[in-house]
């Protein structure tokens, strides 16, 4: 099976979760049993239908692409829980869900490991309590130097760009070493920080944890340099794209305008 051109540079599909009832109703029922299980498991209807929302549309983005059923779509997972497809005729599709309040994000490229962070800017979150989990040693140092007008800014550009190498790699927040395995380049402290760069995880991480992605990629193409991209989509939300591949090439759309490029 051969991609589209469009894939093989990769496309960021945006899509809003809130639904109507009657649009619910009919994307549940794309869903499989145990994300019906996954959605109930939520404390709010809210919460549940933006679940129910989010994977759905991932299903419609990835049955255009692949050319099958959304309901149709098989997912395998890694031990960090990030889903790939469970096709072996379609392994060189990578893919990558984010989202945060009620925005959400699909990032899709053949043959390059994916991974795309959405943060809005909730004003309940206090940057500097969060911080040492997000900032190594060395980065809080810098930081704390940072103008208060742009503390903020930068705080929340760091934990999207770091989230969105984690979910590249395939382990989540929760991989070892985490955010700190990140390192940010010097210039990401400026007033000017970059639009994007490089950055490697720690050699010990990809050595010693065989769950790097490599269902998208074969051996010989493996690498531990990710390119990190800055989106700007929506107001008051940061976003960051993540690729082995130039993030660059990538195409922002919605979902409207991506179901009529298939």
């Amino acid at each position: 099976m051969t991609a589209k051109p469009i894939l093989h540079d990769g496309v960021v599909v945006q899509f809003k979760l809130n639904c109507s009832p009657e649009e619910i109703g009919a994307l549940v029922s794309l869903l499989s049993s145990d994300e019906r299980e996954r959605a109930l498991r939520f404390a709010t209807k809210e919460l549940q239908n933006r679940f129910i929302a989010g994977r759905a549309r991932l299903r419609q983005i990835l049955g255009c692409a692949i050319g099958k059923k959304a309901e149709e779509i098989l997912f395998r997972y890694n031990d960090f829980g990030k889903p790939s497809l469970n096709n072996e005729d379609q392994e060189f599709l990578a893919f990558n869900l984010s989202h945060s309040a009620s925005n959400a994000l699909v990032a899709i490229q053949q043959d390059s490991a994916v991974g795309i962070d959405l943060e809005f800017d909730d004003q309940r979150i206090d940057p500097k309590s969060l911080a040492p989990q997000v900032f190594s040693p060395n980065e809080l140092d810098r930081w704390k130097d940072v103008p208060d007008a742009d503390s903020r800014s930068v705080f929340l550009s760091a934990w999207v760009f770091k989230e969105s190498v984690l979910k590249a790699a395939g382990f989540g927040f929760s991989g070892e070493g985490g955010m700190h395995s990140i390192q940010l380049p010097e210039e990401f402290f400026s007033k000017s920080p970059p639009r994007s760069f490089s950055s490697m995880l720690s050699k010990e991480i990809l050595k010693n944890d065989s769950t790097m992605v490599t269902e998208t990629r074969s051996e010989k193409k493996q690498s531990d340099v990710f390119l990190i991209r800055r989106l700007e989509i929506y107001p008051r939300f940061y976003a960051a794209l993540c690729s082995i591949r130039d993030p660059m090439s990538f195409a922002c759309m919605s979902w409207e305008e991506f179901q009529t490029r298939f």
